[in-house]
């Protein structure tokens, strides 16, 4: 029966009772008197039920009326605090955001980028997907995706974070049991470890190689490959940024200096979109300089 009902006029009904009269309820109201007491008429025959008597002198309601008033005030003034409440909420720093990322540079970098984020915000929640395979932002609702490379989908509003440079590295025990390496077309003479059986493409100050291998073992995660050159299998080709901290403490050994690629970019994308939400576009942005700080160091 509700939706038989104009909720405004409810609304106009409750404030012509708290002014005591049409007459100044219209002033309050910014709206013409005769405007005013047709709605009220209106409302009257959608209730089937008259809820004022109305004079040239007086304006008294009636008992069904009163009735109705006294039922109907509360409701129209927690409606009114409900939707001022939504109306000057900050969605920028509540409900959920959707991010993605690739399994390495997630683990490594984007939950430190997460956790600091959502010190600042903690009413905001977060849903995290780490994957090496590229989801669909628009089909999976992410909000947020952090990809490596350059993006070929028009559609999504991209923003560069900063690049990754790529080093060829091996162990120090690994290094021993070989002739050295004078040029990277000796690498098919060795153990390589290879991530999804990619190609390496490696670049110097005056070429461009690219390199097939039988690696003699693959793996989807840099992470485990890092591992497995720490332990003495061969050679890989990885980011430098999870190798830093075990080429100072001599784990690694960085072979070849002169090859590598300083190329990849990091891109931080969010849908197409014709307003992007507050929070959306703030973690946007925070991430996007996050990334950059690290990978200037």
């Amino acid at each position: 029966m509700i939706n038989q009902i104009d909720i405004n006029r409810i609304y106009y009904f409750v404030k012509i009772v708290e002014a005591g009269n049409i007459t100044r309820a219209s002033e309050s109201l910014n709206l013409a008197k005769t405007k005013l007491s047709r709605e009220l008429s209106l409302l009257e025959e959608e209730l089937g039920v008259q809820l004022v008597y109305r004079t040239t002198r007086q304006f008294k309601l009636t008992d069904a009326g009163l009735s109705f008033y006294k039922k109907v005030k509360e409701n129209i003034e927690g409606l009114n605090q409900s939707i001022s409440l939504l109306k000057n909420q900050d969605d920028s720093f509540t409900g959920k955001l959707k991010v993605t990322a690739p399994d390495d540079l997630g683990v490594y970098l984007i939950t430190k980028i997460i956790d600091e984020f959502s010190r600042l915000h903690p009413k905001l929640e977060f849903e995290i997907i780490y994957s090496n395979e590229i989801l669909d932002i628009v089909k999976n609702s992410i909000d947020v995706a952090i990809r490596i490379g350059h993006l070929r989908d028009s559609s999504l509003i991209q923003k560069k974070a900063g690049n990754i440079e790529f080093i060829l590295v091996t162990s120090p025990q690994y290094l021993r049991g070989i002739n050295p390496l004078s040029d990277i077309e000796a690498l098919k003479n060795y153990q390589t470890i290879g991530f999804l059986n990619r190609d390496w493409v490696l670049f110097n100050k005056t070429r461009k190689e690219k390199i097939k291998l039988k690696h003699t073992k693959n793996c989807n995660n840099f992470f485990a490959i890092r591992d497995l050159v720490i332990a003495g299998h061969g050679i890989s080709y990885l980011p430098r940024f999870i190798c830093d901290e075990h080429l100072k403490t001599g784990e690694l050994v960085h072979i070849l200096k002169s090859w590598g690629d300083y190329g990849p970019p990091i891109q931080v994308a969010i849908p197409q979109q014709k307003n992007v939400p507050k929070k959306v576009r703030a973690f946007m942005d925070f991430s996007a300089k996050k990334i950059g700080d690290f990978f200037k160091k």
